[in-house]
C-alpha cells in the first residue's frame, strides 16, 4: 500500500512538473510575441505608393513626421493651429480598407501586435478581422483606415494640443468637430479623409449643406463627389459623439482589456515555474 501511495505521489509530481513546463513554455512564447511586436512597425511602407494616395491631399506622411508636426507651436492661436495642422492630419492615415490587404497592411491585428485581437479576428471575423483601433496612437502607427479611423487619429492629436473635439457620425461619413476658442462656442468641421477644414459648425452645415461645397472644390475634389457629400451633410442620421470612446462603444473596453491581458497572461503562465521549482527543492532537502 505504501508503494502504491509513493507511486501515485510520483505520478502527481510528474504531472505537475509537465503542466508547469507547458505553462512556462506557453508563457515564454506569448511574451516573446509581445517583444517582437514592440520591435515591429505596424505600418507597411507600401502605403506611401499609388494608388493608395487616392485624393489630392499630398504625399502620405510617416507616423514620426505627423507626431513632429502635430503639436501646437508657441503662441499659435486655435485658428492658426487648425489651419496649419489640418494639412498634416489629413496626410496621417491613408484611405485604404480592403479585404485583400488585411494581412499586408495589418488591418487584421497581427499575432505579434496583439495575439488576443488576432485570435478574435479568426473566431469572430465579422467584428475583428477588419479591426479599427480605438487607440489613436496605434491607428497612426498602422497608417491605414477609412474616415472613421482617420477621425479618431485627428481627434486624439487635436485633443493632445488642447483643442476640444467631437467625432461626428454623418449619414455615411465621419468627420471631426473642433472647438475654436476666442469665439463664443464656435466649432469648425474637419474632414481628414478629404483633407478639408470647413469654417462652419455642424449645425450651420446641417441647416445649409451647400456651405461645404467651396471648401471641397478648393481642395480639388470632383463636383460629383462634392454633390454626394452635400447630401451626406444633411441633418438626417447625424450623431455628435464627445470622444472616440463613445464612438467605438464597447470595443473601447475590449481593446483596453486585450492590451492588458497580452502582458498579464504570460506573466501568470510563467509564475508557477519558479514556485514549483522551489517547492521541489525544499521537498527533496
Amino acid at each position: 500500500m505504501r508503494g502504491f501511495s509513493t507511486e501515485t505521489a510520483g505520478m502527481k509530481s510528474s504531472l505537475i512538473r509537465a503542466a508547469t513546463l507547458a505553462s512556462f513554455l506557453l508563457g515564454a512564447v506569448l511574451l516573446a510575441l509581445n517583444v517582437v511586436g514592440l520591435a515591429t512597425d505596424l505600418r507597411n511602407p507600401a502605403i506611401y505608393d499609388e494608388p493608395l494616395a487616392w485624393n489630392p491631399k499630398g504625399p502620405q506622411l510617416t507616423a514620426a513626421e505627423v507626431r513632429a508636426r502635430a503639436p501646437r507651436l508657441d503662441g499659435e492661436s486655435d485658428v492658426d493651429y487648425l489651419h496649419r495642422v489640418h494639412v498634416v492630419l489629413s496626410r496621417a492615415v491613408a484611405h485604404y480598407w480592403s479585404d485583400e490587404g488585411r494581412a499586408a497592411y495589418n488591418i487584421r491585428v497581427p499575432w505579434s501586435e496583439n495575439y488576443i485581437l488576432h485570435l478574435a479576428g479568426l473566431l469572430q471575423p465579422s467584428r475583428y478581422a477588419m479591426y479599427e483601433f480605438y487607440d489613436f496612437e496605434k491607428a497612426l502607427d498602422r497608417g491605414v483606415g477609412l474616415c472613421s479611423q482617420q477621425s479618431i487619429v485627428s481627434s486624439g492629436l487635436l485633443e493632445r494640443s488642447g483643442i476640444e473635439t467631437n467625432i461626428v457620425g454623418l449619414f455615411g461619413h465621419v468627420v471631426v468637430a473642433a472647438r475654436v476658442s476666442g469665439a463664443e462656442d464656435e466649432w469648425w468641421v474637419f474632414d481628414p479623409d478629404y483633407g478639408v477644414l470647413i469654417e462652419h459648425s455642424v449645425s450651420e452645415i446641417e441647416a445649409d449643406p451647400e456651405l461645404i461645397r467651396p471648401y471641397y472644390i478648393e481642395q480639388g475634389h470632383a463636383h460629383e463627389t462634392v454633390s454626394e457629400l452635400v447630401t451626406i451633410y444633411g441633418p438626417e442620421g447625424n450623431a455628435m459623439l464627445p470622444t472616440a470612446r463613445a464612438y467605438k462603444g464597447k470595443n473601447f473596453f475590449v481593446e483596453k482589456a486585450a492590451y492588458f491581458l497580452i502582458w498579464a497572461l504570460p506573466l501568470l503562465l510563467l509564475a508557477p515555474g519558479p514556485a514549483v521549482l522551489i517547492f521541489e527543492r525544499r521537498r527533496k532537502a
